[in-house]
């Protein structure tokens, strides 16, 4: 049985091809099948492209219900060599039965800021994507694909960051930094809900739930207007809340099943 953990790894992360979102195919996935994709990639083995998460582990960390990450893996079928199956398993003095579900996806081993962006687990493991609305998941890797680094910029925005890293260290400022940035000017929310596949007039509300979770945050300052778009999460949940809340969430469910 699914519980949230107590370590939340701020550093792991997989690689998302940003060609699945210009080139349309995040868009013309279903709603469920991009709550529950991260999630499944976030298990990946990076040598066998495998991973095995139970169907109660991916629900919880997307926010699904079994029955909508059961669809969800029926619609990923095709996409980036995605592939589901089961083994059968022999047991000692009971024979075989089938084995939990795998799951085979293609993802980058290494990438280029053109190429790919971090989907880093701490959004997964802290609760921040299971809190989100199925629309807000369906546009934050656009966000994160279409924002872009700018040093100058960026120290400015992040004064504890740019007290620790030299100026010249260009290679770690990029690999240590928090967010990307969206200038006001940029924000073309009627490209944003087309590439994220969900309607026109659900994009603010999404917005919304994104900046609640702590995905993004609006900026404006003399040398900056617009979005910070975090790829480390800017906060997490704590374990105990979290709990809490899938404790209620399981009590209800029993009781509409009496």
């Amino acid at each position: 049985m699914f519980i949230w953990p107590s370590d939340v790894n701020w550093e792991t992360f997989f690689w998302l091809p940003k060609r699945w979102i210009i080139e349309m195919d995040w868009a013309n996935l279903s709603l469920s099948a991009k709550s529950i994709l991260p999630v499944i990639a976030a298990h990946v083995d990076r040598k066998s492209g495998i991973a095995f998460p139970s169907e109660d582990r991916i629900g919880h960390l997307a926010g699904r219900t079994p029955k909508s990450v059961r669809q969800g893996v029926k619609d990923l079928d095709g996409f980036a060599d995605f592939k589901v199956w089961r083994e059968r398993q022999r047991i000692e003095g009971l024979g075989t039965r089938w084995g939990s579900k795998r799951y085979r996806l293609h993802l980058p081993k290494q990438a280029g800021p053109n190429e790919a962006f971090p989907f880093r687990s701490c959004f997964l493991l802290g609760g921040n994507w299971s809190l989100l609305t199925s629309a807000a998941r369906a546009l934050y890797p656009v966000l994160a694909t279409v924002s872009k680094w700018d040093a100058d910029i960026y120290k400015e925005l992040d004064l504890e960051w740019s007290d620790n890293h030299e100026p010249m260290d260009t290679a770690e400022e990029y690999g240590t930094r928090r967010f990307n940035l969206i200038e006001e000017a940029e924000l073309n929310l009627a490209l944003f809900s087309e590439l994220a596949g969900i309607s026109r007039r659900g994009i603010k509300d999404a917005m919304k739930s994104l900046e609640e979770r702590g995905f993004i945050e609006r900026e404006s300052t003399e040398l900056f207007c617009g979005w910070k778009v975090y790829i480390r999460a800017s906060y997490t949940y704590k374990r105990k809340w979290l709990n809490g809340l899938l404790a209620k969430q399981r009590q209800n469910v029993a009781e509409d099943s009496t």
